[in-house]
């Protein structure tokens, strides 16, 4: 079972807790697609939103894409696909003001060179860290 549609799962526990200590956390969740999906980019961001990207999700995107030379899709701009609409952490951290959710789906080449290229693996923490002093994009 995917513990990002189980609300009884440790995952989603953790998480609301975390939401609900924390003001202003950020939830990064990192997620794997397979080479069965066809046709799509190394990487897709999404803020959770079915409506619009976040903004964080915007610069995430647009770092992850400069950093590593590889195409970002941007949800639900540039892909209808692995969204991260019905995600229950997501909608936890969504109904905390001030909270964000970033979700990172990875194709299993980026994953891969992730493992391997410790520049690549520096390159896409550098794309998920907040900048300072606002702590946000």
């Amino acid at each position: 079972a995917d513990p990002c549609h189980s609300a009884g799962h440790l995952l989603a526990v953790a998480t609301a807790a975390a939401v609900e200590l924390l003001p202003g956390v950020e939830v990064v969740q990192l997620h794997g697609f397979g080479d069965d999906e066809g046709a799509m980019p190394a990487a897709i961001v999404s803020g959770g939103r079915a409506e619009a990207a976040t903004p964080r999700s915007r610069v995430v995107a647009q770092r992850l894409a400069q950093g590593l030379g590889v195409a970002v899709g941007l949800f639900p701009d540039d892909t209808d696909r692995l969204g991260a609409t019905t995600n229950v952490q997501g909608r936890a951290v969504h109904q905390r003001e001030g909270a964000s959710f970033v979700h990172v789906e990875m194709s299993a080449a980026l994953r891969q060179r992730l493992r391997d290229d410790a520049a690549a693996r520096a390159q896409f923490a550098d794309a998920l860290r907040v900048d300072p002093p606002t702590g946000r994009p």
